[in-house]
């Protein structure tokens, strides 16, 4: 799925991302402790035959997929306006095959070419070794996070850590100790800060279950997190027909990875109805399950609740008897045990945060997360499905947070980390996308700040950062928070309040029609605006006294100006107290 929209929007991405993020002013922290990112699945490049003349790109291959692009157009355009469902979804398989056989595994899950990462070493993979390397490009997860995390603690602290994302969690986990320790000799320092995104979590929570009593791990950041799996797996793997997929979700996945602001959903509605499901149906049923099955990093991310019957279902305990025996390993040592791998960590005195999302329908139901990963699965917590909310009169059991003064209940009463894998070191933003948090304005500064400094410990260290808020992406457009309080909490008896609405877009103007309030007993002293991109407006909420729900929602119908999709509405949610 992800593939396939991979293969149709590459060239469009390279062309609209966005410059990186202007280098701070202040002068690096001398002191800080080195920080190392782990990329997710797919994320970073690959190379076949290193070393040799015949030494190429493979992954992401944007030469094969413009080549693809140019060499197909034509039946591609000739298949839309014949309406040709079964021809389109040939077309597809075809072509992604084409542009993604080269990653192709062995039943028994090692490589069937030779292929490694274009930078393995410690040495190789600084920020300012990429740079002079030209190779940063190469890095296709998390170049502006590592070049922010550069300008605040030098680009010789700054490391990516490079890996074959279709091997063993175990293997590459050992490949990622020796790394930590070659990035502590370069450096000079005891410790290391590292934060593991989607899949890299995973890795990640492998590495602590393998070797995180030795201590050099001073904190972890688990973004996006995938190491409990994703019900998307179960629900793309045993499809029987065409799964109906949030393509819109995907694309705008897909763009804001680089920072992009376009509008793409409209593309699909060229192509005949129910062309799309069926198209990655196919890619699915006769690439993936082909080629690209036998990855144990692949079967990290079945939830562990599905992984027997998905086992049962997709693998031949013959053909695929060795790649099984690792899965079996990653799946019951490691997936099946997350909190307790993340508990133990902090016993053995490392830090362990999480940032998850929610609110964003998972890309195959109406699971809530962040299209990719379910909340609940990323947090340990308990989160109902999109436009479920637990009822006024909820109260959590109290198994993990004791503390009757700690509300750990989103202010959306969608979500409950009240039992989660670490309530007081879980921060969740409502509506961000998978892996996101660089684009999120919200996000970014604590990311950075749990990343390069100690100052926030817990989820009550500093009141700018709530353990729930909602996303700043630009792709979400507008955004209305309470001035100076960016909880999403209201109190009718603290009196009028002022409310910030932050255009959020970079190129767009908005254009607020309405905003209309749902539970929440407040008057507006104006709902019409026009803001340019990232300009702000004050407008002042007044009590009125009338009925309140305690999780009330605020909707804004907005134009975006010179926009292809005009007319918008985001709709957020705020709990209400007495």
């Amino acid at each position: 799925m992800k593939k396939l929209l991979c293969v149709l929007l590459c060239a469009i991405l390279l062309v609209a991302s966005v410059p990186f993020a202007a280098a701070a002013e202040d002068e690096p922290a001398a002191d800080a402790l080195p920080v190392i990112l782990i990329p997710g699945l797919c994320e970073n490049a690959l190379i076949r035959d290193k070393g040799e003349k015949s030494e190429s790109q493979i992954w992401f291959p944007i030469k094969a997929v413009m080549r693809g692009l140019l060499r197909h157009t034509g039946e591609l355009l000739a298949d839309i306006i014949k309406q040709d469902v079964d021809a389109l979804g040939e077309l597809a398989v075809n072509f992604v095959y084409e542009v993604a056989e080269p990653i192709r595994l062995n039943p028994d899950g090692s490589s069937y070419y030779d292929v490694s990462p274009v930078v393995s070493t410690a040495e190789e993979s600084s920020y300012n070794a990429l740079k002079k390397s030209g190779k940063l490009a190469l890095v296709t997860y998390g170049t502006s996070t590592l070049k922010a995390v550069a300008d605040e603690i030098g680009g010789d602290k700054a490391f990516v850590f490079q890996y074959d994302w279709r091997m063993s969690p175990f293997g590459i986990a050992e490949d990622l100790h020796t790394f930590i320790q070659d990035v502590k000799a370069l450096t000079g320092s005891e410790q290391v800060n590292i934060s593991g995104t989607s899949f890299g979590s995973e890795i990640l929570a492998t590495y602590l279950y393998l070797y995180g009593e030795e201590g050099d791990l001073h904190r972890v950041l688990m973004n996006s997190p995938a190491y409990a799996g994703s019900r998307i797996f179960r629900e793309m793997m045993a499809a029987e027909e065409p799964t109906h997929i949030d393509y819109e979700g995907a694309l705008n996945n897909l763009l804001g990875n680089y920072g992009v602001e376009l509008e793409l959903g409209y593309l699909l509605k060229l192509l005949p109805e129910g062309a799309a499901d069926r198209i990655v149906y196919e890619v699915v049923d006769r690439f993936i399950k082909t080629y690209y099955l036998p990855s144990v990093s692949f079967w990290g991310v079945c939830p562990h609740e599905d992984y027997e019957e998905m086992k049962a279902l997709l693998l031949d305990p013959v053909e695929n008897a060795e790649m099984i025996e690792e899965a079996d390993r990653v799946q019951y040592e490691v997936v099946a045990n997350i909190r307790e791998i993340l508990q133990g960590a902090k016993n053995y005195g490392t830090d362990v945060c999480i940032i998850m999302n929610e609110g964003c329908r998972l890309l195959t139901s109406h699971g809530s997360g962040d299209l990719l990963v379910d909340a609940a699965n990323g947090t340990g917590g308990e989160c109902l499905e999109i436009g479920e909310h637990f009822a006024d009169d909820y109260a959590p059991e109290r198994l993990v947070c004791a503390d009757e003064n700690h509300d750990h209940v989103s202010f959306a009463g969608s979500l409950d980390l009240t039992n989660g894998y670490l309530p007081e070191n879980t921060w969740v933003f409502y509506g961000q996308m998978h892996g996101q948090n660089y684009w999120d304005a919200n996000a970014r500064p604590l990311t950075l700040k749990l990343l390069t400094t100690d100052e926030i410990t817990d989820v009550h260290s500093d009141p700018a950062f709530p353990q729930f808020r909602e996303n700043a992406m630009a792709v979400s457009d507008v955004l209305i928070e309470i001035k100076d309080r960016p909880s999403a909490v209201l109190s009718p008896a603290d009196g009028s309040v002022t409310a910030v609405v932050r255009n959020l877009s970079h190129i767009y103007p908005q254009r607020i029609k309405s905003i209309t309030l749902d539970g929440i007993p407040y008057t507006l002293d104006r709902d019409a605006l026009l803001l340019m991109p990232g300009m702000t407006a004050e407008i002042t909420l007044t009590p009125t006294g009338g009925e309140a729900k305690k999780y009330g929602s605020l909707t804004i119908e907005y134009d975006e100006v010179f926009n292809i999709k005009l007319h918008k509405s985001r709709t957020q949610y705020f709990e209400v107290v007495e």
